[in-house]
């Protein structure tokens, strides 16, 4: 028999169970725990809420663009208002709406713009209760706003175009007709008022609860879901199916009066290529804005519903969808101007 057969033999897993037996591990109490989380002091959790809170590059990427449509929408609306109350000739009904356009996506880029964008890049919401309740609230007042103005715009044109024997401009009913979708905008959207609420993480101890709270409706999310859902069937299916009946009617009432010559005099040749432009220009503008509008508020609707169903594809998915999904409502804001006033079919309304 040899020596070494008399002497156990210990594996590395044995050895290192044998040396822990004996090891008495030291480990510091957390300060503030729960959920999994442990932060062992103050200047542990304030170290680890400041990584949180930092800016990603692409949220500095997306800061710029937010400026751009932010300085472009403010000017372009501006403008429009402006334009508009100087010139007495250009006080149409239709200019009308347009104004009313134009207030509308205004409140929304000034009211809205900068505090959801701010929640959004800094993962917290800084304003308090209040202010919650009251930028959420005129959010979607400003949205049905405009939703309602740009549905009326097409109904407008095609009482104007397809009946435009019996239609009569007449600004006082369109006035009347503004300050109704004034009101239902309030109306609609005082759900918000409830909905929404600032919420904090429990485990953030009160003073530093404004560095880590969100401006959100998870505390009553299953009327949040109705809510949305409500608004998506009255505030964009309905409208999309308005406004693409009325603008398609208008686009085939103009072609076929085109094609049958209604609207040819004695300077045949000259006319027909007028109103072929003429056609060819309300055909572009009609098609951008229905495309703009559904491209613009339907990536909102459904990631809304997708994070108040608490769906799966949410926690996968990169931050910076989340900001284009907003940056896209805003552009649409923006981007009315541009639509409705240099994509004009007629050199007055231009």
């Amino acid at each position: 028999m040899k020596y070494e057969d008399t002497i156990p033999v210990l594996s590395d897993k044995d050895l290192n169970y044998s040396v822990m037996q004996n090891i008495t591990v030291y480990r510091t109490p957390c300060k503030y725990e729960g959920e999994g989380q442990c932060y062992y002091s103050d200047k542990h959790l304030l170290d680890e809420i400041y990584a949180f809170l930092k800016p990603q590059i692409h949220e500095w990427f997306f800061t710029v663009l937010y400026i751009i449509v932010f300085i472009f929408g403010l000017t372009g609306n501006s403008l429009v208002c402006f334009v508009v109350w100087r010139t007495l000739r250009l006080r149409t009904t239709t200019n009308l709406f347009l104004v009313n356009l134009a207030v509308a996506d205004l409140l929304v880029l000034i009211l809205c713009l900068p505090p959801s964008y701010a929640q959004t890049i800094w993962e917290t919401w800084f304003l308090g209760n209040v202010m919650c309740k009251v930028v959420e609230w005129y959010q979607s007042v400003s949205v049905v706003v405009s939703v309602l103005t740009l549905t009326s715009i097409s109904i407008e044109r095609w009482l104007a175009i397809c009946h435009s024997v019996k239609f009569q401009e007449n600004r006082n009913h369109v006035v009347i007709a503004i300050i109704i979708i004034w009101i239902i905008g309030h109306v609609a959207s005082i759900p918000r008022l409830i909905i929404f609420s600032v919420t904090t993480d429990s485990l953030i101890p009160d003073n530093l609860t404004i560095l880590m709270s969100a401006c959100t409706p998870y505390e009553h999310r299953q009327a949040a879901l109705v809510n949305e859902i409500v608004c998506l069937t009255l505030f964009f299916l309905l409208p999309i199916t308005i406004m693409g009946f009325t603008y398609l009617s208008v686009a085939f009432s103009l072609w076929s009066s085109i094609k049958d010559g209604e609207f040819l005099n004695e300077r045949s040749c000259q006319n027909m290529s007028y109103q072929l432009q003429a056609r060819r220009r309300i055909a572009k503008m009609l098609i951008v804005v229905v495309i703009c509008f559904i491209l613009c508020f339907l990536p909102g609707y459904v990631w809304n519903i997708l994070r108040l169903t608490n769906h799966p594809i949410i926690d996968v998915t990169p931050s910076a969808v989340g900001l284009t999904v907003h940056l896209l409502i805003y552009i649409n804001s923006s981007i009315n101007p541009l639509i409705y006033n240099f994509m004009s079919y007629t050199p007055d309304h231009n």
